[in-house]
């Protein structure tokens, strides 16, 4: 029953079911995904570019057929490589130099056959035609009104071809588990001769009705797309992903990071309608967090954290309250010259936590909690292109983390009764570490001009490490529900 992602490894994958295990939506079923680079792991290094949107509809029409539509805002803005000219009048004018933008659409119906056995090696398999059309389909309409909506400049570029053209595409996959594993292959192949393909493995735990999941995927191209602007964006993506994602009855959460680059997206998913699945793997509390750094060494930035926990089998009132378990998190920090320079953490942590009003039954409840962690803590800095820091840097050191916070479970029945349990709440986080590395401005590096800066510190441009404070929006399901 785990969703499988809307975006990043799948994106060729037309006519795929936004459901991963037992794979395929219930008869009649609608669904609707939105996919952004800045859901997943966000950051400060996003720069409109690439697969910038990607919106779905789907409906189940039948136990057969399949029809779903997809449009991508696809965007090159840096063709050339080329850094900005942070002394310039327009630093950035180099930067988009060349660069240019596409829609594409793709519809497609697709046969499909879904097996009564949800947890078999072959679970559910599609095939069928489709047609993908590329131009100006209405991407930079809605990106500048989005844009002004969050008083964001819009990004200023051309479409390649404004002019509409059309293909046709082939469309074919098959989903199953084996030894404990949700795995999954996808295909697309167009009259223009691009091949797309995808290979995923989930490790999920799971109930009748949510679950949550992580597991790497990969996704491989060959041939030419419709527009040049299409190819660069399939390099972007093309390599090993790693994603993780949880869901609860009609709703669906999913985020991911391409391993060896900074490719990144997220997901939100919905479907009114879903065969229910079986229980697999252990029950356990999921989550994904929104992270948000304000203050302290680290400064400010955002990241992305995933984790599981296990109810611990006490008595009294711990039963139900305690749980350990362990979290993976990123974060990107704030840096000045973000075109030119990177910077960004990792943490592994084992972590516990005590509920103070974890549901108990069918309906809605308010949960005040507190967690802590202990684990090790990865930092880096990197210049790479005009120099606007004095250095690369490397911090690793161990971590402790602290959160208080507060969220709302909705249970859909009540427990044992095959429904579904979520919870959407937010928390206060503090980590600590005892080593720390500061990155300065060195006005010598490379002619940038200093960073503006309310620090008290004028020169500093990121701290790796030490103490850092900002807070998180999360969402959680319960599986053993």
């Amino acid at each position: 029953m785990a969703a499988a992602p809307v975006a990043g490894v799948d994106v060729p994958a037309a006519g795929q079911s936004p459901l991963g295990v037992p794979g395929s939506p219930a008869a009649g079923a609608w669904w609707f995904g939105w996919s952004n680079d800045t859901f997943g792991a966000p950051t400060y290094d996003q720069r409109d570019d690439y697969r910038s949107n990607r919106l779905q509809v789907g409906w189940q029409a039948a136990g057969w057929l399949r029809l779903s539509v997809d449009h991508s805002m696809l965007i090159d803005a840096n063709p050339s490589g080329r850094m900005p000219d942070w002394s310039a009048t327009d630093p950035l004018g180099t930067y988009f130099a060349g660069g240019a933008r596409s829609d594409e659409l793709s519809a497609s119906a697709v046969a499909t056959w879904a097996s009564a056995d949800p947890v078999g090696i072959l679970t559910s398999a599609w095939a069928g035609p489709g047609l993908r059309w590329a131009g100006d389909l209405g991407g930079e309409a809605m990106q500048d009104a989005n844009h002004a909506v969050m008083g964001v400049p819009p990004v200023d570029l051309p479409y390649e071809d404004p002019d509409p053209a059309v293909a046709g595409l082939l469309a074919a996959g098959a989903d199953g588990t084996l030894a404990g594993l949700w795995w999954s292959v996808a295909q697309t192949l167009t009259t223009t001769g691009e091949w797309s393909a995808t290979a995923q493995v989930r490790w999920r735990a799971g109930g009748p009705a949510s679950s949550w999941w992580i597991g790497p995927g990969w996704l491989v191209r060959s041939g030419d797309g419709m527009t040049t602007v299409a190819d660069h964006v399939a390099d972007n993506e093309a390599g090993p992903w790693l994603e993780s994602g949880l869901d609860a009855g009609p709703f669906a959460l999913s985020a991911g990071k391409r391993i060896d680059d900074e490719a990144v997206y997220g997901a939100i998913t919905l479907v009114t309608r879903r065969r229910e699945g079986v229980a697999a793997g252990p029950p356990l509390i999921g989550e994904v967090a929104a992270l948000k750094g304000v203050a302290g060494w680290s400064g400010p930035g955002k990241g992305v954290a995933t984790s599981a926990r296990w109810l611990l089998p006490v008595d009294g009132w711990l039963a139900g309250r305690l749980s350990v378990g362990g979290a993976l998190r990123r974060f990107e920090h704030a840096v000045p010259y973000h075109f030119s320079n990177r910077a960004e953490s990792y943490e592994l942590l084992a972590s516990a936590e005590l509920a103070g009003n974890p549901p108990v039954g069918q309906g809605f409840s308010i949960d005040p909690f507190l967690s802590g962690g202990v684990g090790w803590y990865w930092g880096r800095a990197r210049v790479i292109g005009e120099p606007a820091v004095s250095e690369d840097a490397d911090v690793s050191t161990p971590r402790l983390r602290g959160a208080l916070g507060l969220r709302t479970w909705y249970a859909s029945r009540p427990a044992g009764r095959g429904g579904w349990t979520a919870a959407i709440g937010g928390a206060l986080d503090l980590g600590w570490s005892p080593d720390a590395h500061e990155v300065v401005y060195d006005p010598t590096a490379g002619g940038a001009p200093r960073p503006p800066s309310g620090e008290a510190d004028p020169d500093r441009l990121v701290r790796l490490g030490g103490f850092s404070a900002g807070y998180d929006l999360r969402m959680s399901v319960r599986t053993d529900w």
